[in-house]
This record gives C-alpha cells, structure tokens and sequence, in this order.
C-alpha cells in the first residue's frame, strides 16, 4: 500500500535551486525568461513605458539622458529576469516565456501604461462607419 503524496511532494524544484545544481535546461528557461522580458520592454518602449528612468533620474541627476537610458535597460532586465524567475519559478519553455512578458507587463499595470496611446484610438468602427463605434480601452 503507497502512502498518499503530500502537498510538499508535488512543487517543483526552484528554478535557482536547478542553476546551482548546474541543470542546463534551467539555463535555457531563465535565457527564455531574459528573453520574454526584453521582447515586452522594448514593445512598452512605443506605450511610454518608463521603467526605472524617474527614479534613476533623481538618483544620479548629472547623468545624460542617454546614460540613465542604458541604466534602466540594464537594470529592468536584469531585475526583471530574477524576479519573473522566481516569482513564476518556470518548468516549460512556455512557463518562462510567460513569466518574462507577464514580468513587464505587471510592471505597466503598476505603472499605468496605457494599453493603446491615445492618438492610436480607433475614430471608426470595424465596419467603417464614423463616430465613436471604435474600441475605447
């Protein structure tokens, strides 16, 4: 007779436990993770996204602009990428994938991005007709 599996039986090894342990298919899901967040930072780039740049701003306000943009590439991603891994702890390609849009995207909502900037919005409707018929988010 086998004994019932506790709930402690059934989570997964932590994906950092599996890159200490030198696993290298938790290599590729956190490369997918690195992956998944700078593909959905560089889209929330075209949305208005500002990342860290206020706050790096206040914090080294000598910097040129040009500089505090590198930074906050660096850091969102780089942050980013830890936190979505272990926030999300993928066992799948698909699971890492997810965790790293899911990451930037959290931070849009948090952020209060818009999903579609204003001078995007439909004036029409899917069947051509004018007025206000278009989707409004």
């Amino acid at each position: 007779m086998s004994t019932p599996a506790t709930h402690a039986d059934s989570l997964k090894p932590i994906l950092f436990d599996r890159l200490s342990a030198g696993d290298h298919d938790a290599w590729k899901l956190l490369a997918i993770v690195f992956f998944g967040v700078i593909v959905f930072y560089l889209f929330s780039l075209s949305r208005e996204f500002q990342g860290t740049t206020v706050a790096l701003r206040k914090m080294f306000p000598k910097w040129s602009d040009s500089s505090i943009t590198r930074l906050d590439f660096f850091v969102v991603i780089t942050l980013g990428t830890g936190v979505a891994a272990l926030l999300f702890n993928p066992s799948s390609s698909f699971e890492a994938m997810m965790a790293g849009l899911g990451w930037v995207g959290a931070l849009n909502t948090l952020s209060g991005v818009s999903v579609v900037p204003p001078d995007h919005a439909r004036t029409t409707s899917p069947h051509g007709e004018k007025g206000s018929g278009g989707m409004k988010v």
